[in-house]
Parts: structure tokens; sequence; C-alpha cells
């Protein structure tokens, strides 16, 4: 039946830049086959939801299958697309989905009704009008749980492989609902993004959505500053000071983005596991033209400008900030879990 199937790396290719190793598809993979892909075909009521073969790994690039896409933008029409779906298609070829299976029509009384059902079990996180509240809430809950399974990282360094896991499957059911909600803030935002572009022309478009709070752009940000402040050491300072755990500079980025890596395998290490990584990255922009930062920087300057004039409000971002420091806390005590377990594994 695989050799049917039409794969596209469309999907998880902007996640997962580079080759995946085997553990790290395992880690990331069943979350993305199950909470991306099979259960959206359920909310569907598409009849081979559960047996349909969603993603494989392919000398190490993750790919999906191609038909749940087709079945998800069927009853989208053209003017309602995301601005981005081409990718799921061959060729970008958008009206392959009218061919899909599934739904025979949008109208079609198992599509209705499996629509209905998973609205009314979901509406908090699915309605555009509460999706945002209920991340709220989500973070007071994510609060509690998180210093709750801090307090247990002590007792899980002699702990025997039962807890470790099971300290791992609570940080796992931590990392569903939080995608579980995030899904749905996707998709909200890639329709709204589209509409407006369709409505008010891309320029406008792309000027309302500048400066939203954003943590690539945030640690990107942070990587240039650090970069400066290198760069006005004397040349033969640089590799030490950029390289030297004890350097302040390295110990504030650290601290705020240590839990970060260059890419989502769990076999990469993070920033903080590896700060040598920042150091070959920083000499890499070190040689660039200088002028190249200024204009990144000047660009920056007109987005964050043009986005305060239109409707970028202070108190939404102060709450986006402080989810996103929930959520990094989060990320980096399920990070020294995993640990923990590799460690137990290997001296097993």
């Amino acid at each position: 039946m695989e050799n049917k199937i039409l794969w596209t790396s469309g999907f998880i290719n902007e996640r997962i830049l580079a080759p995946i190793s085997p553990l790290g598809w395992s880690h990331i993979g069943p979350l993305v086959e199950e909470l991306a892909l099979r259960e959206p075909l359920r909310y569907l009521g598409y009849p081979d939801a559960e047996k349909i073969p969603l993603t494989r790994l392919w000398r190490g690039h993750p790919y999906a299958n191609a038909l749940a896409f087709h079945i998800f933008y069927k009853v989208f029409s053209d003017f309602f697309l995301p601005d981005d779906v081409h990718r799921y298609f061959l060729d970008g070829d958008v009206n392959a989905r009218k061919a899909a299976p599934y739904p025979a029509s949008i109208f079609s009384p198992r599509f209705l009704i499996s629509i209905l059902r998973a609205f009314l079990r979901e509406w908090r996180t699915i309605s555009p009008w509460h999706n945002y509240r209920t991340w709220a809430r989500e973070v007071r809950d994510q609060d509690a749980r998180v210093e709750a399974l801090r307090a247990q990282l002590p007792a899980l360094h002699n702990a025997d492989p039962r807890a470790l896991f099971a300290a791992l499957r609570a940080i796992e059911a931590l990392h569903r609902r939080v995608l579980r909600i995030h899904r749905w803030s996707l998709l909200h935002a890639d329709l709204t993004y589209g509409l407006l572009k369709r409505i008010a022309g891309n320029e406008i478009a792309a000027r309302a959505v500048a400066g939203v709070p954003n943590k690539t752009l945030e640690v990107d940000a942070a990587l240039r500053q650090w970069s400066r402040a290198i760069t006005r050491l004397p040349e033969n300072e640089q590799p030490a000071k950029a390289s030297n755990p004890s350097d302040s500079a390295l110990n504030a980025f650290l601290a705020e983005h240590g839990h970060r890596s260059f890419s989502i395998d769990i076999a990469v290490p993070t920033f903080a596991d590896d700060p040598a990584q920042i150091a070959r990255l920083l000499a890499q922009v070190s040689a660039s033209p200088a002028r190249t930062s200024e204009q990144i920087e000047q660009r920056g300057i007109w987005q964050r400008a043009s986005a305060a004039n239109l409707f970028i409000a202070r108190g939404s971002a102060r709450r986006a900030k402080r989810d996103r420091r929930t959520y990094r806390d989060f990320l980096r005590d399920a990070s020294r879990v995993g640990k923990l377990f590799c460690r137990a594994n290997q001296s097993r």
C-alpha cells in the first residue's frame, strides 16, 4: 500500500531542516502523526483514520501522506485556503484536493456529524473567540504542573527506570495538551492572515503582523546583540570570549535560551549542553558583511513601528511573553528528565 502513497515533505520540512536521527524521530514522530494528522482526520469523520499510514522516515527525512492534506482542504473554497497550502500538493496544484475520496460533499451527513461532535467536545479550543482564553487557563495550570515536576527532579537523579518513565509520561501529557491548543491557534492564524492578504493586500498584511512576539526572532536578536559585543573585543580574545562558559554575556544568553537547540532532534545538544556551537555560529556571523546586520536591524525597527501604528496591543504582548516563559521553563525541565533517563539507560 505504501508504494501507492504520495509522500510530501512540505508539512514537516519547515520544522526539521536537516536529517533527523531515528531516536529524535521516535520522540517527535508519534506526536506529529497523532495530533497533527490522525486526530484531525477523526474530526472530519474519515473512515480510514485509524489505519491510514501517515508518516515515514526516509534517509533521515520525515514525510507525511499527502492524502491527509487533500482531505483537510477539500472543503475549503479557494478564497479561504491558507496562504502556503500549495506546499502540500504535487507541483503546487491545489485543485488536486478536489479529487480526494472524502468527504464526498460538504453536506455529507458523516462529515457534518463528525465536525459537530468534535466542536461540541472541544469548542473552547476550536473556537477562534475562545482559543486564547483556553491558552490563558492552560498557562496557569502548566505553571502548577511544571513546578510539581521540578520539585521531583532532585529525587530522579537516583530513581529507578519506572520513576523516570512516569516523569516522562507526565511531561509528554503536558506536551500533548499544549499541542492540542497550538494546532488550532495555527489554523486560526493561517486563515486570518490569508484573508487579510486578500482583503487588504500583501503589504498591509505584512505590516500588521510585524512585531508580533516571535521566539525565533527573539533568539536571533539575542544572538546578534551578543555578536556585536564580541566583535568589539580584540581579535585575539574573541574565540576565548565566545566559548568561555564563565562569560557573563554567554551566561545571560544561556539562562534565557539554553534549553533551545538548532534542531528539534533530541540527539542534537542544546545550547547549554554545547555552548561551542554558538561560538561557531557567531564566528560565521562576524565574518558576514556588517551592513547585513544593520539592514536586518533597520528592517526590524521599521516593522515594529509599522505594527505599533496598527493593532498590536501591549497587553497581548505581555501575556504572550509570560506564556513563552512558562513553556520555556517546562521545556528545560523536560530536557533534564530526558537526560536522567538516558544516563540511567546507559548504566544498565
